[in-house]
């Protein structure tokens, strides 16, 4: 069944090199999203507002790092923790 084509060449060539390795998260994953496609569960909407989700998230983990830069390099950091020992206790 792995190996029979489905009629459609895109998901036939994704098929392919999703079980080119065989892993069970990755066949599971692409079966349930295949099974989601065909039962109708999936619209144009909900799969734009995944991959919104999904980009957002990407977006958060690129940007940390970038922002953790930034505070290094105008040692807002350092300024601010000597600012908090000159407050009175």
């Amino acid at each position: 069944m792995a190996g029979q084509p489905h009629g459609d060449p895109v998901l036939d060539r994704h098929l392919h090199h999703l079980l080119r390795r065989r892993s069970p998260t990755k066949v599971s994953a692409f079966g349930a999203f295949r099974l989601a496609l065909v039962k109708g569960k999936i619209t144009p909407a909900s799969l734009l507002r995944a991959v919104h989700g999904t980009c957002t998230i990407i977006m958060i983990l690129i940007g940390v790092p970038i922002f953790g830069y930034f505070f290094t390099l105008t040692r807002v950091t350092q300024d601010l923790i000597a600012w908090v020992r000159t407050l009175p206790t």
